[in-house]
């Protein structure tokens, strides 16, 4: 009963009410294709626990297999929504809109990979604001010479999300402004960054939590208050004991990435890393977030080439701002509360690259309208700023672990002692 029930909401054709899992957009048959790569994709978990795969295979296959298992997380979430209610639903796709983001967040920290976590949040911002917004622009800039979309709400999507930008450069500047010798190959935290970091993070979660309120309450888009509820297709009990069963396969599949699977004191990225000649900063911010999201980024495209950009781009830059706003802070306040010095110290040459990125963002959808040109420059920019990261790779990268120094430096602690070098 329940496979049935799932088969027909995963082929049904519905309507949206609140920001799209995208899913119910896309054609028939490409619902069906996905639907049939769920079972094949519960395997690569299972193959990489009895260590039959190298590192290599072990970690294309479970990042592959994050992708129909994420589109079938955003539309059991999008299922869940339908029991609750227009507003209750809006507050479920603003928790649970990144969930996929979230666990293998969580995972990377169990593993003890916090650079690696930052740049895998770092590359899913990036990927969801530029990248996808340009596929956006560029798909409906084809299908339609120009498409407009509501301003008010998209314009108070991306200056909230250069208020979050702010709350990574501050931190990233503070670092700047402290001595560090020359050869540390691991980057010290300092108390007042984390205090810092920790502050920033409680305030973020406060604006986000007021952009929800503002987005479904006071505020809500025309196309959210005019349109009609929506029928589940399965009971409320079947909904939310798959979308347990999902998480947890998703949370297997993540393991797997960071993991030891073979014994040799190499974690699966890593070992994927050396094979394909690329460095973890890549894979974990370039590769990782554009395959794990791939399903669910098609399905905003075609949204977008079927004319219906609000809600592509609720979509691309409301998962951008979820990330920004809401999983970077709540990872910083948990570490928090188990003594784990993760900061919103992103580095020097990430912040900056995000800043720039979030400026030729908010510029080109300050226009409320778009064409294919507008999509073809924000995916150059992002491929300029894959070709900058496939070419970057420094030890501290390489180290992938962030942790405060095990041992007293003396000419850093010279350094701050100083007032002179202050």
């Amino acid at each position: 009963m329940a496979d049935s029930a799932l088969h027909e909401a995963l082929l049904v054709d519905d309507e949206p009410v609140h920001k799209p899992s995208g899913f119910f957009q896309v054609p028939r048959p490409f619902r069906r294709r996905v639907f049939l790569l769920i079972p094949p994709s519960m395997l690569a978990p299972l193959l990489g626990m009895l260590n039959l795969l190298p590192d290599l295979y072990n970690f294309s296959m479970n990042l592959a297999a994050l992708a129909p298992l994420a589109l079938m997380l955003a539309t059991l979430t999008d299922e869940l929504g339908k029991h609750v209610g227009q507003v209750f639903a809006a507050l479920i796709n603003a928790t649970m809109g990144n969930a996929v983001e979230l666990i293998i967040s969580i995972q990377a920290l169990r593993a003890g990979l916090l650079r690696l976590l930052q740049l895998q949040l770092l590359g899913s911002i990036l990927a969801n604001a530029v990248l996808l917004t340009g596929f956006c622009f560029w798909a409906g800039g084809i299908a339609h010479h120009t498409q407009h979309f509501h301003k008010k709400t998209v314009f108070a999507t991306s200056s909230a999300l250069l208020v979050a930008v702010l709350a990574l450069c501050i931190p990233t500047a503070y670092t700047m402004t402290l001595h560090h010798p020359a050869d540390c190959l691991v980057r010290c935290v300092a108390p007042e960054v984390l205090s810092t970091s920790r502050g920033g993070s409680i305030l973020l979660l406060c604006c986000y939590a007021v952009h929800v309120y503002w987005s479904t309450v006071t505020h809500p888009a025309p196309l959210c208050m005019h349109s009609p509820g929506r029928i589940p297709h399965m009971s409320l009990t079947t909904t939310i004991a798959l979308t347990a069963a999902t998480t947890v396969w998703i949370a297997m599949c993540s393991d797997q990435l960071f993991g030891d699977t073979n014994g040799d004191n190499v974690r699966a990225i890593e070992g994927a890393a050396t094979e394909l000649g690329v460095s973890p900063t890549f894979v974990a911010l370039i590769l990782l977030p554009n395959v794990g999201n791939a399903a669910e980024s098609l399905s905003a495209i075609s949204i977008a080439y079927r004319g219906r950009m609000d809600m592509a781009l609720g979509t691309a830059l409301g998962s951008a701002l979820q990330l920004a706003v809401g999983i970077v802070p709540v990872l910083v306040l948990i570490c928090w509360t188990v003594d784990i010095p993760l900061s919103l110290d992103f580095h020097l040459f990430e912040t900056v690259v995000l800043l720039l990125s979030a400026l030729v963002v908010n510029s080109i959808v300050r226009q409320a309208e778009s064409t294919y040109l507008e999509g073809v420059l924000l995916v150059t920019s992002y491929l300029i700023i894959a070709v900058a990261f496939k070419y970057r790779s420094t030890k501290a990268d390489f180290v992938v672990m962030l942790k405060p120094c095990d041992h007293v430096c003396p000419d850093w602690e010279a350094a701050q002692s100083d007032p002179g070098l202050g």
